[in-house]
């Protein structure tokens, strides 16, 4: 299909990409050991297990980081654009002056965690390793509190990934990069690709 649309519109295809390999690529070093990668997504979230900087299972799921905007828009009658500020402002931390905000978005937080244990349950049963982190990336990645979260989940540390941390580009660019950093994961890991 995809070949089809590419054809049709006059573009020769270099290659396709799985997602998560990109991630991987992007996010892997060896040093990481064990390690959960989860890359939240606007439309979805996808999840790999990684041993010795090698991708050995993966588990996606289609609920991403923009059903979180809209259990807002739903539950407080406001509309996207102001849904997406109170998640990007407010996130998960608990305070009471943000506990309507806290409150919606928690749930469908802990739903990504909890299918995150169902298929690390699964990987150990299938005789993989206990993993020795987790790493997060992708747009979702940026809700503040989520970190927290997912070290209670799966009590281990937990860290936002950092893709421009492979490639050269301007030291004035670090307090940008590092901000948005892991809404480009996946971008990073495409560019890395050797073709």
């Amino acid at each position: 299909k995809f070949k089809n649309i590419f054809k049709n519109a006059g573009l020769e295809i270099s290659g396709f990409e799985i997602e998560v390999f990109a991630f991987a690529r992007a996010t892997l070093r060896y040093d990481l050991g064990t390690a959960l990668m989860i890359d939240i997504g606007a439309s979805s979230v996808k999840m790999l297990i990684a041993d010795g900087g090698v991708v050995r299972a993966s588990h996606g799921l289609d609920h991403g980081a923009q059903e979180l905007t809209l259990a807002l828009t739903q539950s407080l009658g406001v509309d996207w654009d102001r849904a997406e500020v109170l998640k990007r402002e407010n996130g998960i931390i608990q305070k009471p002056e943000t506990e309507y905000v806290s409150s919606v978005l928690e749930p469908l937080v802990e739903l990504w965690a909890s299918e995150g244990e169902r298929f690390l349950l699964d990987w150990k049963r299938k005789g993989g390793k206990e993993i020795s982190k987790v790493v997060i990336g992708g747009g979702g990645a940026l809700l503040r509190g989520i970190e927290d979260l997912f070290v209670k989940k799966y009590g281990v540390e937990v860290l936002v990934a950092s893709p421009f941390s492979k490639v050269i580009y301007p030291a004035f660019l670090e307090p940008a990069l590092r901000e948005v950093g892991a809404s480009f994961t996946n971008a990073v890991g495409l560019a890395l690709r050797e073709f």
